[in-house]
């Protein structure tokens, strides 16, 4: 569901290092500096000099006995 009307919100751009979020349910590093997108997002899949992240779907119960 990412298409040419998604928002990029770019969080680092220095050398060695492109972060950004896109639509706030997908996070991306381009270089070979660390960076990761922090607590609610899952690797999905990384290489030489990139990685990708989803949004976590964690479903947890709301029944309370």
């Amino acid at each position: 569901r990412i298409n040419s009307g998604s928002k990029v919100r770019i969080v680092k751009a220095e050398d060695g290092l492109y972060a950004a979020f896109v639509d706030e349910k997908i996070a991306l590093k381009l270089g070979t500096k660390d960076w990761t997108p922090g607590e609610g997002f899952k690797l999905m899949m990384s290489g030489d000099g990139f990685a990708v992240w989803g949004k976590s779907t964690k479903k947890t119960s709301a029944r309370r006995r």
